[in-house]
């Protein structure tokens, strides 16, 4: 199988993606487009190793074009203010910082894959807030996570050993081998991710399920079928990928709105509520021994390593570093230029975290310039004020969710390999709830009917 990896990849995915659109057309109702564009999008495994290309080929890197298309089409629609700050943001500070930065990083076409990621990212998002059909959102949404299903249900297969589907290219001079991934030696099982990856994943898909169980009133049992099977699964896989990451995120995320929905205690659907939970619960004793013993298995080992104190004790000198060096505090230190040593010598390519990673590539002005990115987008999904809405409420658990994983894994601007498809996925979603949201607040509101009387005059 390893030989075949690449094969593997395209094949398995290509059968989920026909899967996704064939279940949200035919049952959601989700026009073909949407779905097929949601499918497309949603797919964590790269598809080709292209020339000139130093990372794996996703199936977003080949839509740039594209996007630069329908963006130069639909400019006038554009939120020029977000499109500005995410340009300055994402592309070009991280540039300014390496021409001016004295340390040598990544060049060549390591450079300029990162490069080029950051600009699908941004016109991603841009492209998102000229989308101007409000149900998309729910579309997309609703086929990712039919994809997301068939994503959970292999990468548990292949845990478990019930089918033998790898993504690794087996290489004569190495007793592992590598992942198509590229991010580290022979990845096993959820789909090619590493641990940290299926945490993100999972933490993100959590919080839009729970919010839709609790709080959607749109008819049709196929969708509450479908949100409880994401649910069951991502519990299942967080559980045993032992990522702990993905635990605290997952909490995060379900947390926060599980707190927004006490706001809407008259439209929580507490039929579903109770099925769920006594689902949840028969799971939970199915599953509680196995669980406990991957759990313990963790904790023993990252307490052996203390591989968490020395992240957090190389991050400490990542902050104090920025600000004894005023060139690095200002400008950062470029792309791909992180190399400390930890207290257990062994040698990191990257702190472990989205902010410290900002802060040491881009400096505190671009660490700046990100957080503001962060709240404009956060306000920007703002919910409507009528009722609960699910949307708005599951995509802000999803974002809160993302911002805690970004403490000590990523969020959105993640280029490598696991995590790239996440960014972008995010991104245009939050481009189109930006953009149904900033249309509704310019919706003129209609006046309520101010009731007349009718006067007879007197003799009449």
């Amino acid at each position: 199988m390893y030989t075949h990896a690449w094969q593997n990849a395209v094949i398995l995915q290509s059968l989920i993606a026909i899967g996704a659109v064939l279940i949200a057309v035919s049952v959601l109702r989700v026009r073909f487009g949407r779905a097929l564009l949601a499918a497309l999008l949603f797919n964590t495994l790269p598809v080709m190793k292209a020339p000139g290309f130093q990372s794996p080929v996703f199936v977003h890197d080949l839509l740039l074009p594209i996007l630069v298309i329908v963006l130069l089409l639909r400019f006038s629609r554009v939120s020029h203010g977000l499109l500005a700050l995410a340009l300055m943001t994402v592309f070009l500070w991280p540039i300014i910082g390496v021409l001016v930065t004295v340390t040598q990083g990544a060049t060549g076409h390591g450079y300029l894959t990162y490069l080029y990621r950051r600009l699908d990212l941004v016109l991603f998002l841009a492209v998102g807030t000229t989308v101007v059909a409000p149900k998309m959102t729910n579309d997309v949404l609703d086929t990712f996570m039919i994809v997301w299903i068939g994503m959970a249900a292999v990468g548990l297969a292949q845990y478990f050993g019930v089918v033998d589907v790898d993504f690794v290219i087996k290489d004569p001079g190495s007793a592992a081998g590598d992942s198509i991934l590229t991010d580290s030696a022979a990845q096993r099982g959820f789909m090619g991710l590493n641990r940290g990856a299926v945490g993100v994943w999972c933490s993100a898909v959590s919080a839009y399920c729970v919010a839709h169980l609790l709080l959607d009133r749109r008819p049709g049992s196929a969708r509450v079928i479908i949100y409880t099977v994401a649910t069951a699964l991502t519990a299942t896989v967080v559980l045993f990928s032992g990522s702990r990451t993905g635990a605290v995120a997952c909490l995060a995320g379900v947390g926060y709105v599980a707190v927004v929905s006490l706001r809407h205690m008259r439209d929580l659907r507490t039929g579903r509520l109770m099925v769920f939970g006594t689902m949840a619960a028969a799971g939970a004793i199915y599953l509680i021994g196995p669980a406990l013993s991957v759990v313990g298995k963790r904790l023993d080992v990252q307490s052996a390593q203390g591989s968490l104190s020395s992240r957090l004790a190389t991050q400490a000198k990542v902050i104090k570093y920025a600000f004894t060096h005023p060139e690095a505090a200002l400008f950062g230190n470029g792309h791909d230029t992180f190399q400390f040593r930890t207290a257990l010598n062994t040698r990191l390519t990257h702190p472990h975290s989205e902010y410290i990673e900002t802060l040491w590539s881009a400096g505190l002005p671009g660490l700046a310039l990100y957080l503001v990115l962060l709240i404009t987008l956060y306000r920007g999904i703002r919910p409507s004020g009528v009722g609960p809405d699910v949307l708005s409420i599951g995509s802000r658990g999803m974002f809160f969710a993302g911002c805690v994983a970004g403490l000590a894994v990523g969020n959105l601007t993640v280029t490598s390999p696991r995590l790239a498809t996440y960014g972008i996925t995010m991104v245009f979603v939050y481009g189109m709830l930006f953009a149904a949201r900033r249309r509704s607040a310019s919706e003129p509101v209609p006046m309520p009917a101010v009731p007349t009387m009718q006067v007879t005059p007197l003799g009449a």
